[in-house]
């Protein structure tokens, strides 16, 4: 599958998300107000590849692609079901296992077992909630791993600034960056 250029991404981002009531850019729009109009919907929305399914399996290829290179041996995703999705299309494709980290009454618990010296992954659309990263954080030192990287559709303030960030759509507005830490992608 050929790797996915700006324009591809953002396309697909925008299918994805459950923002109903903004109205599609017009092919006037420049690049830049784009790229912030599709931020804007996944972090006030929330992207949905239940919505898209063969947008979340582009848009997972790619984020794994990006990933791969902090070499994980497991992927954690919180709760929320679209997290899920995405995170299984980017499981899949590093060929490791998929965590599920939720609340139980107060308790963090997962679904499955983070392996000690584990070099773990979070995978979500964009962090909106700096205690949910904190939380899967715990979750994987608490088996004795490290959390290596998040992997974001979109990059976002939130995110804590120790921990890599993997992005397809930073908020820097500049275009396509270069593989990286904290803001990696469309921008």
């Amino acid at each position: 599958m050929p790797a996915l250029d700006a324009t591809a991404v953002l396309a697909l981002l925008r299918r994805g998300v459950q923002a109903a009531a903004t109205p599609s850019g017009s092919s006037h729009q420049e690049d830049a107000e784009e790229v912030e109009t599709v931020r804007q919907l996944v972090l006030n929305g929330k992207y949905s590849g239940l919505a898209d399914p063969a947008g979340a399996e582009q848009l997972g290829r790619a984020l794994a692609s990006r990933l791969a290179r902090t070499q994980p041996d497991v992927l954690l995703v919180w709760e929320d079901v679209e997290d899920v999705v995405l995170g299984y299309v980017v499981a899949r494709v590093l060929g490791v296992t998929m965590v599920r980290a939720y609340d139980a009454e107060g308790i963090v618990a997962c679904s499955g077992e983070i392996g000690r010296e584990a070099r773990a992954v979070a995978v979500t659309d964009s962090v909106r909630d700096p205690t949910v990263m904190r939380a899967l954080r715990s979750v994987v030192e608490r088996s004795g791993g490290e959390l290596v990287a998040i992997g974001t559709l979109v990059a976002s303030t939130l995110a804590p600034a120790d921990v890599e960030v993997v992005a397809l759509v930073d908020g820097g507005g500049e275009g396509m960056a270069a593989s990286g830490a904290q803001g990696t992608g469309v921008g």
